[in-house]
């Protein structure tokens, strides 16, 4: 079941990716300012959800896992969504998520520095995706 739900969250973003391509071509609004605020409403949306589901909040945290949630925060959706949505802008979609997507070779390269266990099976995945990716640029 998790490799559905992780193969449905890559066709979402997929289906995501070329919808943003075609907002950002109107150029009536600002295409990024309006999917931010529609993310920001829908998280918002999920968390009164959970709370409600759940009884109320209990976050329990220390310091330096909510810096790494912080800074995850940060690179995963605020950085690397506006990077996204520049080259969308500059590019064309297929060029712009071909590159995008070559998230496993850097996964590879920063988990073997934070001393995970790589195995060549991944080494030789990762290389594959990355491959695949680039022979559509």
């Amino acid at each position: 079941m998790s490799s559905v739900a992780a193969l449905s969250c890559a066709a979402l973003w997929a289906v995501s990716s070329v919808l943003q391509k075609e907002a950002l071509r109107d150029g009536e609004i600002s295409a990024r300012d309006l999917q931010l605020v529609i993310s920001g409403v829908f998280f918002a949306g999920s968390a009164a959800w959970k709370l409600l589901a759940d009884g109320g909040l209990s976050i329990s945290v220390g310091p330096r896992t909510m810096s790494l949630a912080v800074a995850s925060g940060l690179a995963g959706f605020v950085l690397a969504y506006a990077a996204l949505l520049w080259a969308l802008t500059h590019t064309s979609v297929t060029r712009a998520i071909a590159l995008a997507y070559t998230t496993p070779l850097f996964v590879l390269v920063i988990a073997g520095l934070l001393g995970e266990h790589l195995t060549w099976r991944s080494a030789l995945g990762a290389t594959l995706v990355v491959t695949g990716g680039l022979l559509v640029v």
